[in-house]
């Protein structure tokens, strides 16, 4: 099962030219997978609340394998946590802006399974100002909070760097994703290898991304398949 978001027009904030691109396109892919997929595009922050909501609601009443979190869109990092900002933030100060915004941490919380299940983020945003488009010299991480055993966060670039929107339809980041999810079974590892590998040569290492975390077992992404023969398959 699989919460797929996307920001893009941003009411105080600069538009993102991908962010809804991607997250739609990684939506139907992972329909495409066989997994079930709750999205919202260009949400305001009760909006966004209200997804993540019915989307805990869902993993409770399906009792869901693994869970699939994909989010593009303007985000931030701040005391070595992330936000992800929705569409209505204001972003005025950093005294107020932690209360426009969705915590990662909070998000990762309120979604991940019980009972030995793992939980994997995909995180497209930037990671450094506190407030997007505005400068933020000086910005140290004061310690990141703990990740819970069965969740594995994969960042599109390190603490404190921002992303590259890059060239063509989709950021470097999500077009590495679109590239390998669906085209042969794959291991969790193996596709972060490959997604670090891509997105490392198209933005010459400007953009490095990362990962945290560490999951419950084997994490294994399936091939896509015939609508008349769907597998069973982590993530579903």
């Amino acid at each position: 099962m699989a919460l797929v978001i996307g920001n893009s027009g941003y009411a105080n904030a600069s538009d993102l030219i991908h962010a809804a691109r991607d997250a739609r396109d990684i939506a139907a892919r992972f329909r495409k997978m066989g997994i079930e997929v709750h999205d919202g595009y260009n949400l305001s922050l009760g909006e966004m609340r209200q997804l993540v909501n019915g989307f805990r609601s869902r993993i409770k009443q399906v009792d869901a394998a693994d869970v699939l979190i994909y989010y593009a869109g303007h985000g931030f990092s701040l005391d070595g946590a992330d936000y992800l900002v929705p569409v209505d933030a204001a972003l005025n100060d950093r005294q107020t802006a932690i209360f426009e915004v969705m915590g990662l941490e909070a998000m990762v919380n309120r979604t991940r399974p019980g009972g030995g299940r793992s939980l994997v983020v995909f995180f497209d945003a930037c990671r450094d100002s506190p407030l997007p488009g505005r400068a933020a010299a000086g910005e140290k991480s004061v310690g990141s909070p703990a990740i819970p055993p069965g969740v594995l966060i994969s960042y599109a670039t390190e603490f404190g760097r921002p992303t590259w929107d890059g060239k063509g339809t989709h950021s470097p980041y999500a077009r590495a994703l679109l590239a390998s999810l669906g085209a042969e079974p794959m291991h969790i590892e193996t596709l972060l290898t490959k997604v670090g590998r891509s997105v490392r040569a198209e933005t010459n290492g400007r953009q490095l991304p990362a990962a945290q975390g560490s999951l419950s077992g084997p994490f294994e992404f399936g091939a896509l398949y015939s609508e008349t023969d769907p597998p069973d398959r982590p993530g579903s």
